[in-house]
């Protein structure tokens, strides 16, 4: 059936990879290129399965408020009534910033980090 929807922020030769894993009616999201690998496509390629590309830029967003503050109040809600729980990965000093990138870097790390000065 494949991905309904699909949050790519590698590019290169991944975008590609996801996109043939999207779904007929399915979305790609593009929001980042951490690969360092620039993206060519033809669209004409997502007509067959009536797919779409998306980009996204959250500065850009940022900038209309409109368009995501109620969706960030429901978001707390959850957060607040114990519906969504946060996965904290663990709790740094920032002298320890440097340890943590690396572990970054070496993909030892789930959940969030938090570097506490």
């Amino acid at each position: 059936k494949g991905a309904d929807i699909i949050l790519e922020m590698v590019g290169g030769h991944i975008f590609y990879e996801s996109l043939q894993c999207l779904a007929p009616f399915g979305r790609l999201v593009f929001y980042g290129m951490a690969s360092g690998k620039p993206v060519k496509f033809n669209p004409a390629r997502l007509m067959e399965k009536n797919q779409s590309v998306l980009g996204f830029f959250l500065p850009q967003m940022m900038a209309k408020p409109t368009l995501y503050q109620q969706s960030l109040h429901e978001l707390l809600n959850y957060v607040n009534s114990g519906q969504l729980k946060l996965m904290l990965g663990g709790t740094f000093s920032l002298d320890e910033a440097a340890d943590v990138h690396r572990l970054l870097q070496g993909r030892k790390t789930t959940g969030k980090l938090v570097l506490v000065p």
